[in-house]
């Protein structure tokens, strides 16, 4: 049993370190793309680089989001933990209240599972698209200068 809750906590955790490394590569190609338009009027050409940076911005705004959906998953778990013991505050140790509790933090933490593995992935696909726009407006830009 104590390897098993050993890999779940290296699972949570390389999950929880590609969200924020996700995070941090995103942010930089967003500042690295404003550097090199930094000065430069609005052209055309400069479209995929845009779609690009906002892809970058909303994997950001996924990735932060899913963060505080895992927080707050834990702290439901929590939760339900001290109601299972019988010292929550609003259960107490009624065996009724405990039961009921414990489902209705069951629904919510099914549902935040849920949000949090779709944020998970669709940070991911953004983020990859990002890349793949800017790289398309760099070929499209060398393509213009020959």
């Amino acid at each position: 049993m104590s390897e098993t809750i050993e890999l779940y906590k290296q699972h949570s955790q390389k999950q929880e370190n590609y969200t924020y490394y996700l995070i941090a590569v995103s942010v930089a190609a967003m500042s690295f793309a404003v550097h090199q338009t930094h000065g430069k009027g609005f052209i055309w050409p400069m479209v995929p680089l845009g779609i690009a940076v906002l892809c970058w911005g909303v994997s950001v705004m996924l990735g932060l989001r899913y963060l505080k959906t895992v927080i707050s998953l834990t702290y439901k778990n929590m939760e339900q933990m001290t109601m299972k013991d019988g010292h929550h505050h609003l259960t107490g140790n009624q065996p009724v209240l405990i039961q009921e509790g414990i489902r209705l933090l069951n629904e919510q933490m099914h549902n935040d599972k849920e949000v949090a593995v779709l944020l998970y992935v669709w940070q991911g696909r953004l983020f990859y698209g990002g890349m793949l726009f800017y790289f398309c407006w760099h070929l499209y830009g060398m393509y213009l200068l020959t």
